[in-house]
């Protein structure tokens, strides 16, 4: 095609353009006089950056807005409601939704899907269901908006509140498409892990109330709130033994007045077999006191007779409080510590803090304190995620290194990689956005991308040094010459990636981490590559001149020109 269509090339002058490459040829030579300043500036803008953009937090995924937003209605802790009243909670506040001209469907639903009511976009409500189908504890209510919605989520949010306010019991608003806490959980989760459940307990206690103490945290529960009273019985091993009695024979004495009753025989419908179970008044209703009045038979050995000996005599009674139920993990009992983190505040600097906190526990060997949830969902994909750009760097690195068939030129080339990663940092700290999973894929991106740049200079540099031309000048000329076509790629990328750095529309949020790292790392990285990698190059490379070592290349080789370009080496050496 360029030989087609440019067949009269015109010569074109930039006037503003052609001052602009004169003043960027004398700053760059006033550069490479003050390498070491340049390098200290870089090296410190890149540590700030990270800084900057690590002060906004971590996040797994990005919340995705869409036109759908969920409601929950739950009743206070401490406090009951009736299925009744919290039905006609959901029914007032569809009452006050209505006539929101962005809404389109109202619907609720309780327990384990029964559907309340619906209201369609043209207003009429349906009902259905009854009391049985829940537990009148908690009712999850949707709220659609129409497809030609242009209210934000925010806005909506602020709506629903407003409405809400006069219910009595708890709402919960989210409008993100996607919950990712359904995958990892939400907010912050500790596993205590060991053996005693005595010392558990303690610990989770513990544990519990120094998470009441950190900031951004909320609704912590220790893992001990479904406790269940539990009467024990402990032996006197010593009062045992003077009725020739056991531990062990004690136990099986209670356990068979006490056993829970097995299937007895089972009923045969034409549908399904149902077990049926015997059970006797005593078991049901056994209490405290029943097994204070319990006894035993004792027989003397010297006299025969036989005595009804009470259980209290040789064993204590008494109750207390124990877990429901034990959780297990790799054959490890633990109990798990959650609270949720409050609004406008990011899981990973409170998972940070939570992180010091349990450094700062005295934990009893053999039991272990770890954070788990949605911080160690976030953690893994983070390790992960910079193990990949590693192997990335390696690979470009390799490719470069068979195609210059040089180790130097390429390592300066990958200087690139660092100044783009600066800009990436940069653009996430400015646009309020947290270094999540996706702004990291960004920073694989980015790393293929940019070295594009530092290629074309360097490669050209070598080609002028090769032509005879000194270092220094080489490097200007170099710059100079490749300035627009470095501008010009790395315009392209920056343009055709704007609007989705915009965020523009709905659902967009999940993409968007990622395009701001890369415009951002191209704009940044591509104005320093045309600065700080000529610099580099001027201080990684000797003077000598290219050419001797090509013409040691064709010596080898008997090359027929040998002779010409003998004599050319022997004019600059002066003989000629």
């Amino acid at each position: 095609m360029a030989q087609g269509m440019l067949r009269k090339p015109k010569e074109v002058r930039h006037g503003v353009y052609d001052k602009f490459l004169n003043v960027y040829g004398k700053f760059l030579r006033k550069a490479m006089k003050l390498k070491i300043l340049v390098f200290l500036v870089a090296i410190g803008m890149l540590v700030l950056s990270v800084f900057l953009a690590l002060s906004r937090g971590t996040a797994f995924m990005p919340e995705m807005t869409s036109t759908q937003v969920t409601v929950t209605l739950s009743v206070p802790e401490g406090e009951t409601r009736e299925f009744e009243e919290m039905t006609g909670y959901s029914d007032q506040l569809m009452e006050n939704l209505k006539d929101v001209e962005d809404i389109d469907t109202i619907g609720a639903m309780v327990g384990s899907g029964t559907m309340l009511a619906s209201m369609g976009g043209m207003g009429g409500m349906s009902m259905s269901g009854s009391s049985s189908g829940g537990n009148g504890t908690s009712i999850t209510m949707y709220v659609l908006l129409n497809q030609y919605s242009t209210i934000s989520n925010e806005e909506i949010e602020e709506i629903i509140e407003k409405a809400s306010k006069d219910l009595n019991c708890n709402v919960k608003i989210k409008t993100a498409m996607m919950d990712m806490s359904m995958l990892y959980g939400s907010g912050v989760s500790i596993q205590v892990r060991g053996r005693e459940l005595t010392v558990l307990q303690d610990l989770a206690r513990e544990v519990g109330l120094k998470l009441e103490t950190v900031e951004g945290l909320e609704n912590v529960n220790n893992g001990l709130r479904n406790m269940e009273q539990e009467v024990y019985i402990s032996v006197d091993k010593v009062k045992a033994a003077k009725y020739g009695m056991t531990v062990a024979q004690v136990f099986q004495l209670v356990y068979v007045k006490t056993a829970e009753t097995t299937s007895s025989m089972k009923l045969s419908t034409a549908t399904k077999d149902y077990d049926v179970y015997v059970n006797s008044a005593e078991q049901a209703s056994m209490t405290k006191e029943d097994l204070s009045k319990m006894t035993f038979t004792y027989k003397d050995q010297k006299t025969g007779e036989e005595t009804e000996v009470k259980l209290t005599e040789i064993a204590e009674i008494g109750e207390r409080e124990e877990l429901a139920a034990i959780n297990h993990d790799s054959q490890t009992r633990y109990i798990e510590v959650k609270a949720d983190v409050k609004e406008g505040y990011n899981v990973g600097l409170v998972g940070n803090e939570v992180e010091k906190m349990i450094d700062k526990i005295s934990v009893p060997e053999g039991y272990t304190v770890k954070i788990k949830g949605e911080n160690e969902a976030i953690n893994e994909a983070m390790s992960q995620l910079m193990l990949m750009l590693l192997l990335s760097v390696v690979l470009i690195y390799l490719i470069m290194v068979a195609q210059f068939q040089s180790l130097l030129s390429p390592f300066i080339i990958m200087f690139t990689i660092p100044l783009a990663f600066r800009g990436g940092f940069l653009a996430l700290f400015l646009s309020g956005s947290e270094v999540s999973v996706i702004s990291l894929i960004g920073f694989v991106m980015l790393a293929g991308i940019i070295v594009n740049n530092g290629i074309v200079l360097v490669d050209y540099v070598n080609q002028l040094r090769r032509q005879g031309m000194a270092k220094k000048e080489a490097i200007v000329e170099s710059a100079k010459t490749r300035l627009r076509p470095v501008l010009m790629t790395a315009l392209t990328t920056i343009i055709s990636m704007s609007t989705m750095a915009m965020g523009m529309g709905r659902g967009s949020e999940m993409a968007q981490p990622m395009a701001i790292v890369s415009v951002g790392g191209l704009i940044y990285g591509t104005l320093l590559t045309l600065i700080v990698v000529p610099c580099i190059y001027d201080a990684l490379n000797r003077e000598k001149d290219l050419r001797e070592e090509e013409i040691e290349i064709v010596k080898e080789e008997e090359d027929p020109d040998l002779l010409i370009i003998d004599e050319a080496k022997m004019k600059r050496e002066g003989k000629l």
